[in-house]
């Protein structure tokens, strides 16, 4: 129930300052907005259809795309995994060539030091073989010279 003060509150006048004018309820400014924007909203109702429309369509459009990269994703890793132990093997080699230039073949090596060895021992084997068969012989005679003189001492 309305009070007596908000009731002759209404009946204020409504019209602008100055010189008195008609005697009214004020005006419904809600209503009158509304009903000044309604035709830019029914305006706007088929800009935002199609707007939901476009929308929808990029969605189906993006599931798809999504899809269709998911599959390529999932071929992609397949080839790779059915490259990835040739492409290892390939490294691998590639490692193995570049080391062994860089250390020289060890069997080479091996093989110079047989030949150096070789070569030294082919060098030397004279000498020490006149060495050792000079150093027998002194250990004969001296053997010889010692059996001698136990034989004639003791007869």
């Amino acid at each position: 129930m309305l009070d007596v003060r908000r009731f002759l509150r209404l009946l204020r006048p409504a019209g602008a300052p100055g010189s008195a004018g008609a005697v009214g309820v004020p005006a419904d400014r809600r209503s009158e907005l509304e009903a000044e924007l309604q035709p830019v909203f029914d305006a706007l109702a088929g800009a935002e259809a199609g707007c939901a429309r476009q929308g929808a369509a990029a969605s189906r459009r993006g599931g798809s795309l999504g899809r269709e990269a998911a599959a390529e994703v999932a071929r992609l890793l397949a080839e790779a995994d059915a490259r990835a132990p040739a492409v290892q093997a390939e490294a691998l080699d590639r490692v193995l060539r570049r080391e062994t230039q860089r250390m020289g073949d060890p069997m080479a090596e091996a093989r110079r030091e047989m030949a150096r060895v070789s070569e030294q021992a082919r060098r030397l084997m004279p000498g020490m073989v006149a060495e050792v068969t000079a150093g027998v012989r002194r250990t004969g005679a001296s053997v010889g010279n010692d059996a001698g003189s136990e034989a004639g001492g003791s007869g």
